[in-house]
Parts: structure tokens; sequence; C-alpha cells
């Protein structure tokens, strides 16, 4: 049992594929069933109805008048009028592409909202992972200090020890049980999460290794490529052709309006009817608007800017973060890589350590192993962010 402990936290640090992989079915559950992203995609189907509503001329106007005559025997006067106004027909045209544009937009911003939330069922599966092999690790040495326990159970009744090594070894088994419960209850707090965001269905994810992808070999070109396909970009992009194309309307509605109809006049003995055609000139309604229309695209364009700048520096961050922590994984490596616990059990066992100092050095090899695993943790997490725009 004591030989077993080093192998099983070894394959608890190992890299697996398998792990990595086990997170696309949980992220395509949540997506197929996350109430959030449902809510989020009917918004985006209202909201591009709505750009597409109002494009069309409006509606026709009827109007019918009747006036009695006075004195009586001229008759009563009957008057029908129909209208319909236009605008110039460039407007219509450029009120569509506008509705085309503010449409993808809606579209990037369901993306990039998209791309937060699986981001955040991501980094819960990873958190619940690291907690996984936490509890595999804790359990497997809550076996291993039951049974010291137990064995100066039966020492101190054959006399060959006294009650305070005994009741050091009850100290460490309840402080290892303390540990395994604490994680064990991060475990299901995890595992409620990722039901809540799954539609109230059940997850299910043993995995206890990590897959550590890895760096781009030119962060240069990497940053190319995310900046391209980043929803948040896209969307900031959308939102500078939205401005762009509504200068392009506001423009065209400070052209005359135009309307065409008929109307007619009906009198005793009398019929007067025909074409009518009118001519609205903007002179005050549209003053400014052109004006405003240009500084909200200098607006759109400086905030693209920022988010653009902020992008960079963040995709930075993360990337300085990720081979920092790499390397930093790599030396823990290195040093755990010799089989320390192996030793430290057969010099417990020749009576070269004391159970004190048997213990004190358990607890140090076993922070160290969870500060590894809490690196590779911590790497994971890092690389989803670095990764986020590819979900």
């Amino acid at each position: 049992m004591k030989s077993k402990i080093y192998t099983i936290i070894l394959s608890l640090l190992s890299l697996s594929a398998s792990a990595q992989d086990s997170f696309a079915p949980v992220l395509s559950q949540i997506e197929q069933n996350s109430p959030t992203l449902q809510t989020l995609q009917k918004q985006m189907e209202a909201q591009k109805t709505a750009y597409r509503t109002g494009l069309t001329p409006q509606d026709p106007e009827v109007q019918f008048g009747y006036l009695w005559g006075n004195p009586s025997p001229i008759g009563n006067r009957k008057d029908v009028s129909i209208s319909q106004e236009f605008d110039f027909p460039s407007v219509y045209a450029r009120r569509s592409r506008l509705a085309n544009k503010q449409g993808e937009a809606a579209e990037w911003q369901y993306r990039q909202e998209r791309m937060q939330l699986l981001l955040k069922a991501k980094q819960t599966c990873i958190q619940l992972v690291y907690c996984n092999a936490l509890s595999n690790l804790y359990q497997q040495q809550c076996d291993r200090a039951r049974q010291i326990a137990d064995a100066y159970e039966r020492m101190i009744q054959q006399g060959t020890t006294n009650q305070l090594e005994l009741d050091k070894t009850r100290l460490n088994r309840m402080t290892v049980e303390g540990k395994l419960s604490a994680v064990n209850i991060e475990k299901n707090k995890l595992l409620t999460e990722l039901q809540a965001m799954n539609g109230g269905k059940s997850i299910n994810l043993p995995d206890t290794t990590f897959t550590l992808s890895p760096l781009p070999m030119s962060f240069d070109d990497y940053l190319a490529e995310a900046e391209q396909h980043s929803p948040v970009l896209q969307y900031m992009q959308q939102q500078i052709a939205i401005a762009d194309n509504n200068i392009s309307v506001v423009r065209a509605t400070t052209l005359p309006k135009w309307s065409i109809g008929y109307m007619g006049e009906f009198v005793r003995d009398n019929t007067f009817q025909g074409v009518t055609i009118g001519l609205s000139i903007p002179l005050w309604e549209n003053k400014n608007r052109v004006r405003l229309a240009q500084r909200q695209a200098e607006v759109a364009t400086q905030q693209n800017n920022e988010a653009l700048l902020q992008f960079r520096t963040n995709l930075r961050s993360l990337y300085e973060r990720a081979v920092q922590l790499q390397n930093t994984d790599a030396q823990y490596k290195a040093v755990l890589s010799t089989n320390g616990l192996n030793l430290l059990n057969l010099a417990f066992e020749k009576g070269e350590l004391s159970l004190l100092n048997y213990l004190l050095e358990q607890e140090y090899w076993t922070d160290a192993y969870d500060q590894r695993l809490q690196i590779q943790r911590d790497l994971a997490l890092t690389l989803s962010e670095l990764n986020a725009w590819k979900l």
C-alpha cells in the first residue's frame, strides 16, 4: 500500500489527452441545453427582425370628407384623397445595408456572449479536474492514515507504543479526512454549477489529469489569427461599419421626400378629380443629424482602437504568464520525478524516521504535489483564456 502512493500521485500529475477531449462533449451539452444561450439566441433573432422592420415606404394615407351645403340647394360635397409618401430610392438601399450590418453585429454579440459562457464552463471543468485529482490523492492518504492509526491501536494494546504516539496517528487521520471532505464539498459545488449551466441536467466528469496544449511558436502570428477571429473585435469592427452606413443613411434622408396620390371632389352636378404630387423640403428637421452621425462614427473608431489595444495587451500578458507557469511546472516535474515518497515509506518501515518526522515529511511532499497540481491548473486556466476565441 505504501509503495502505491507514489505511483498514484505520479499518475495524477501525468498529462493525458483524455481530460482535454472530455471537455468537448461537456461544452457541447451545455451549448445545447443552456437556458442562457437559448435566451440570448432568441434575443439575437428578435434584434435582427427589429433591424429589418421599417425599411419599406410609409403606409398610404386615405382621407374622406363629407361637407353639408348651405343653403341646401347647392348640395353636399364629398372629398376623397389617397396619397403615398416616398423617400428617394437610394434611402431604401442604404437602410437595407445598414440593417444587414446591424444584423451581423447582433450575431457577433451573441458569439461573444456564447464564448464567455463556454469559457466559464471550461474553466469550471478545469477546476473540477483539479479537485478530482486532489480528492484521489487525499483518499489514498486517508487509507494510509487509517492503516497507521489501526496499527498503533493494536500496538498500544500490546504495550509497544504510548498514548502520545497513538494520538499523533489519530490527529493525522482526522487532518487528512478533513482535507478530503473539503475537496469533495468543492467538487459537489462545481458539479452543481455545471448542472445549472446545462439546464439542470447532471454532468459527469471524472477526469483527474490535465492536457496542456503547446504554446504557439510565433506569438505575432498567433495574435494576428486571434484578432481576425475574435468575436469581441469583430463586433467592434461591425460597430464601425454600422456608424459609417448610418452616415450614408442620414445624408440620404436629408434629401426631399415626395408623394403621389389621387384626389377627388364631388359636388351636385360637378366632379373634380385628378392626380396630386407633393414635395417635402427638409429645412429644419434634419439639422445637425449628419454631424451627429459623424461624431458617432468617430466614437466607434476610438472604441475599436481601445478594444484592440486591450485585446493585444491581455493576450500578451496571458502568453507570458503561460510561459512562466510552463517553466515552473517543468521544474516541479524534475524534482518530483524521484520516488521521494517510496524512500520516505521505506525509511519509516526500517525505523529510520520517527512517527512525527514521517508525518511531517509526508505532509511536505504532499504539499509539493499539490503545488504542482495548482501550477498545472493555473496553466490550464491561462491557456483557456488565451484560446477563448477558438470556442
